[in-house]
């Protein structure tokens, strides 16, 4: 949505009567408002490489300075460039910079230099004509503060929201990046089975344009037949006509002649003509100025065609084995990164490269793409923080508690992954799940919710018979999410269908209800996560076998993915298919298929026996917030 009303302005810089015709006027500037790393700055850009237009860039903080005047002097000076150069494209990066609401945090008695920069901008924004073709492009991440007066109709008409990608965005955002990454010919995928798909396409394409040719090569031939008979008939009739045309061609030349001649040249003709002037007209200038024209436009119109041809030619040709390959790890890695903004996504891949290289590797694995998106989520892989026996059991304990809370319930997330390897600054393990791209919840799975993140501690309780304080950051989410169920959503029965949104950290505002209604939104919160717990420990009182055979097998792997997980615990009760979790399972089924192949070659071959490596088997974060310990 967001590159269709963008690409509204490459359209009028194009060809702006076709606006005009109706009546129409495009927009005087759009901002773009999203959070950051989404694009805004790149997709100004496009668009003025798309409209072939002048490109003039610049942030909000290059007009603040504290000499009085030079910031409204650089604006006049940048928007009276951009009217010389105009059709063009301003663009304004980081506006609440200078467009932040006039009369706060202003200057007491002394000279406020910003507020005098928004007032020369919004003066320039709406001073110059809309027909001039300058179109003013803004980005922002903090839309609420900007000053009323910049956002109305005239200035910024339109307010374009780019969000963060979803699935099948973010697939087609890692095709870009895995581009340029050398890629390793195997790839932990079957060789074998893209070199078929790749051959049976091929076949495909090469059947039906055999098949259009023998149709075209048919059509000639009965259309040369028909036409043989007609022929004799015909040649005079095209004798006479050839005649007629030369005759009327050699009139319009010298009419064409005469009305390309300046208006200074002799009304007489030839005979009045200077002689200076003969031998110009001997030279025939205007009409090799006339030629030359022709013949460029003709060029123009060439190069247009074979571009057209080369892009139609690409789209129809085959897909590469790379290209194919590719998409399997762009589907994989889109699955593993929800939430990831175009940035994220461009950083995964860089640090996906840099630990091939870190490694002494010549290609780019799955593996190290993986290990990247871990050091993304959950920080870098503490090695030196080493754990004592007891420490790292009853870590092990607690993401147990996790990972079996979540795999038995129905609305949670998929689980993914389950590590007990210390990563960042305070996590000691983490569960990691697949949400899909939702945005609504319902009461049940909000309550699910905090059945999963208290999953932790009563496995702790369970095992132990007390709890550590492993289990801080599950409770600070429990009680956030208890808020907001009773107070904000309205999904209490005692406090009723009212919204009372809590203010955010670092605000002092005051509560627009009364203690009595404090006091019940208290209790209700404290009831609903009272029993929450009660059913967390009935749940898992229910399961302690999977308990201790999940946590032995996490402490002998450190990781355990979602496959060896389903191992211990069974097909998971309530498993509903998403497209997130299709693209995940097409690609480990591919790459199990691929590993079991390698195995089976490395036997028979006499090669060392594969020993488990933690590193090669994990799975991949999924969850921007994982259930550290």
């Amino acid at each position: 949505e967001a590159k269709q009303e963008v690409m509204e302005f490459v359209e009028f810089l194009q060809n702006p009567a076709h606006f005009r015709k109706l009546g129409a006027r495009i927009p005087r500037g759009a901002l773009l408002v999203g959070p950051p790393g989404t694009g805004k700055t790149l997709l100004a850009r496009a668009t003025a490489g798309e409209a072939s237009v002048p490109f003039f860039s610049t942030s909000g903080s290059d007009f603040i300075e504290m000499y009085a005047g030079v910031g409204p002097a650089r604006v006049r000076d940048l928007f009276k460039e951009a009217r010389k150069n105009a059709p063009c494209i301003v663009f304004l990066d980081e506006i609440d910079a200078v467009g932040r609401k006039r009369g706060k945090g202003s200057m007491k008695g002394g000279n406020d230099e910003r507020e005098n920069t928004l007032n020369q901008l919004l003066v320039e924004m709406d001073g110059f004509d809309t027909g001039s073709g300058v179109v003013v492009l803004a980005g922002t991440n903090r839309p609420d503060i900007l000053d009323p007066a910049l956002l109305r109709p005239g200035r910024f008409d339109r307010q374009i929201s780019i969000d963060k990608p979803d699935i099948a965005s973010r697939r087609e955002i890692f095709m870009v990046h895995l581009k340029n990454l050398v890629l390793s010919p195997e790839l932990e995928s079957d060789e074998g089975d893209l070199e078929v798909a790749f051959a049976s396409i091929s076949a495909d394409q090469a059947t039906s344009a055999a098949s259009e040719q023998i149709k075209t090569e048919s059509d000639s031939s009965a259309s040369s037949t028909s036409s043989s008979s007609s022929t004799s008939s015909t040649e005079q009739k095209t004798q006479k006509q050839s005649a007629a045309t030369e005759a009327a061609s050699s009139s319009t030349a010298a009419t064409s002649d005469t009305e390309s001649r300046p208006a200074w040249w002799p009304s007489g003709g030839d005979s009045d003509m200077p002689s200076y002037l003969k031998s110009i007209t001997n030279m025939d200038v205007f009409g090799l100025l006339k030629r030359d024209e022709s013949q460029s436009s003709h060029e123009e119109q060439q190069q247009a065609n074979a571009k057209a041809s080369q892009a139609e030619a690409e789209s129809d040709a085959p897909p590469t084995p790379k290209e194919l390959l590719m998409e399997r790890y762009a589907k994989r890695l889109a699955a593993l990164s929800p939430g990831f903004s175009g940035a994220d996504i461009a950083n995964v891949c860089n640090e996906g490269a840099l630990i091939a290289v870190r490694e002494g590797c010549s290609h780019i694995t799955l593996s190290h793409l993986e290990k990247a998106l871990d050091r993304v989520i959950a920080g870098i892989e503490r090695k030196s923080r080493v754990l004592s026996p007891e420490e790292k059991e009853r870590v092990a304990y607690h993401e147990s508690g996790h990972a079996i809370v979540g795999w038995m319930l129905e609305h949670t997330h998929p689980l993914l992954k389950v590590s007990i390897v210390p990563r960042g600054t305070a996590a000691l393990g983490y569960a990691q799940y697949l949400p899909k791209d939702q945005y609504l919840y319902t009461k049940e799975q909000l309550f699910e919710m905090c059945m999963m993140a208290l999953g932790g501690r009563v496995a702790e309780e369970i095992k132990y018979g007390r709890v550590s304080t492993g289990a801080s950051d599950d409770l600070n989410r429990v009680t956030k999410i208890a808020y907001s169920f009773c107070s904000q959503y309205g999904f209490s029965d005692r406090i009723g269908p009212l919204s009372f949104r809590q203010p955010e950290q670092g605000q002092i505002s005051k509560r627009p209800y009364s203690e009595a209604t404090a006091r019940a939104i208290d209790e209700e919160v404290r009831k609903m996560v009272q029993d929450a717990l009660e059913k967390t420990r009935a749940l898992l009182g229910s399961h302690k076998d999977h308990l201790e055979n999940l946590t032995s097998l996490l402490l002998d792997k450190e990781v355990l993915s979602r496959e060896q997980v389903a191992e211990v615990l069974g097909p998971r009760p309530h498993e509903v298919h998403d497209r997130a979790l299709d693209f995940y399972d097409q690609a480990t089924s591919a790459n199990n298929n691929n590993n079991k192949k390698q195995k089976t070659n490395a036997s028979t071959s006499g090669g060392a026996a594969d020993r488990p490596d933690a590193s090669s088997s994990s799975g991949s974060p999924l969850d921007l917030n994982p259930t550290p310990a």
